[in-house]
């Protein structure tokens, strides 16, 4: 049984964010992203700071992708390298790490072209996206490893548009240029040729698709571990449900949860009987803390702890509610 930080912290401080996981993390330990940076400091600029080959700058609607490196890129690369300085000087070496990234469907419905147009309206933009993805990935978790002795590195993928990417609600550039719908199939497809690659390197995948994640989408896929967060569990249909619990049989559970420790704990539990298992297979699940509503860096790392001894109450008492 394992606990982790979810990733996303309050605040603007790198060096204050690093301290909040490294207090109370148990174990590995997720490199901060601080949303309340601005522009700069979502998860989907975090991803675009370690794509050296994709230049971007702010344009009018999102970051749109430039023929070479502009301010706002190179904003992007000295703001990584200041975060990685101030995580190195608080942590120094970590064995076992989490980063957080904004998956490449994701990261193509967000991003536009220099046409003003979003990557994901064009399949050879979408296909060089997931190339360069690919190997940048890569080149991070050397990164990681030389700097922090990382031996174990799971890569928490955030995938919340695939279920809109799906439908084709994702907007064009007006309602007369819509962008055509993708099959879950073939999204999967994608996601599975990047895991198997990252698998090889040692990584290991963390599929998350938010609140309305799209199973057909974890099954083709196949990442090692499965992210439900506890407020869209109550949404699922029984099919749905059906297919969680015929995935779990080859993966792995992560919990996101709100609440207090034993609240937390009981709901994982619940599920696994819900989805046919023993309670006891609940301690194989990993325990996140749900960031939403953390106003304040006190308060995020009370739902850390909260999360950590979750997965202590499980281990305990072998899940037993």
């Amino acid at each position: 049984m394992s606990a982790a930080a979810f990733g996303l912290v309050p605040g603007t401080s790198m060096e204050a964010a690093a301290n909040v996981i490294a207090g109370e993390s148990a174990g590995i330990r997720a490199v901060p992203v601080l949303p309340q940076r601005g522009v700069t400091g979502d998860v989907v600029a975090h991803t675009l700071s370690w794509l050296p080959d994709l230049p971007v700058d702010i344009g009018p609607r999102a970051w749109r992708v430039c023929a070479r490196p502009q301010n706002a890129t190179r904003a992007l690369y000295e703001q990584r390298a200041t975060d990685l300085d101030a995580l190195e000087a608080a942590w120094g070496s970590t064995p076992a790490c989490k980063i957080q990234v904004c998956g490449p469907w994701t990261l193509a419905s967000a991003v536009e072209l220099s046409n003003g147009h979003r990557i994901l309206s064009d399949p050879a933009a979408t296909a060089d996206l997931f190339a360069m993805y690919a190997q940048a990935l890569e080149e991070y978790s050397a990164v990681l490893t030389q700097r922090f002795g990382v031996r174990k590195l799971k890569v928490h993928v955030l995938e919340p548009a695939t279920r809109r990417i799906a439908e084709g609600s994702i907007p064009g550039t007006s309602q007369l240029d819509p962008i055509a719908a993708h099959s879950p199939k073939h999204m999967g497809e994608r996601l599975h040729e990047l895991f198997e690659a990252w698998n090889r390197a040692g990584m290991e995948m963390m599929l998350d698709q938010g609140s309305r994640p799209l199973i057909e989408v974890v099954q083709v896929a196949a990442p090692a571990t499965l992210v439900l967060h506890q407020r869209s569990i109550a949404g699922f249909s029984h099919a749905e449900l059906d297919r969680v619990g015929t995935w779990l049989g080859t993966g792995h559970l992560a919990h996101v949860g709100d609440g207090d420790e034993r609240s937390q704990a009981k709901s994982v539990s619940g599920l696994m009987r819900t989805l046919g298992y023993s309670p006891a297979q609940a301690t194989e699940a990993l325990m996140m803390d749900d960031p939403q509503g953390a106003s304040g860096l006190s308060a995020a790392a009370r739902r850390i702890a909260a999360a950590r001894e979750a997965a202590h109450i499980l281990h305990e008492t072998a899940g037993e509610f």
